[in-house]
């Protein structure tokens, strides 16, 4: 940010702002530092350094309030966490059981939600999705396994018959997907 030292903070992009914000923040050398979605605007670079600043504090036993909707950095970071939904407080815990409660949340919720909604399908419709089950099969130290069931019909018989599927994150970007010859 230094060239850009003699222009007004309302000229700063979001990004700028929350990097001049962390930067001053670290450098209080504060008891307790509160970080609210720091890493939701920053580019890889200011990432990497703010998980770095995060490992250093974490060795040597600060106290950081980290709020955040990313359960891989909850897991890496914390020890204990607090899940709050719609002002409710849910449960505390350890920031394992925590992040496994938060993404639970929601694949509970996709799978019962997905039976009900109404897509908009693609093909010609001699073959239509019924519906789709995921649910959860084991937790390692920092990843979730996940069955998929998807029925589908076909009004009539296939040949060379491919199957696939991608699934995206909160901004839409895929993150997994395969097809499957059947």
């Amino acid at each position: 940010l230094e060239r850009f030292m003699d222009q007004k903070l309302k000229n700063y992009s979001s990004g700028m702002q929350v990097r001049l914000a962390f930067s001053m923040a670290v450098r209080s050398e504060a008891d307790i530092l509160l970080v609210d979605e720091v890493l939701a605007v920053g580019d890889a670079d200011f990432q990497r350094k703010c998980f770095e600043y995060f490992r250093e504090l974490k060795k040597n036993k600060k106290t950081i309030v980290f709020v955040s909707h990313n359960m891989d950095a909850i897991r890496e970071y914390c020890d204990r966490a607090i899940l709050i939904e719609k002002s409710e407080l849910i449960v505390i815990d350890r920031a394992d059981k925590v992040a496994t409660r938060y993404s639970r949340m929601f694949i509970d919720e996709a799978s019962t939600s997905t039976d009900s909604k109404v897509s908009t399908r693609w093909g010609d419709g001699r073959i239509k999705i019924l519906n789709v089950k995921v649910t959860p099969n084991k937790l390692t130290d920092k990843n979730q396994e996940l069955s998929i069931l998807i029925n589908i019909k076909a009004n009539e018989k296939m040949e060379n018959l491919v199957v696939g599927f991608d699934i995206k994150n909160q901004s839409g970007q895929a993150v997994v997907g395969t097809n499957t010859k059947l």
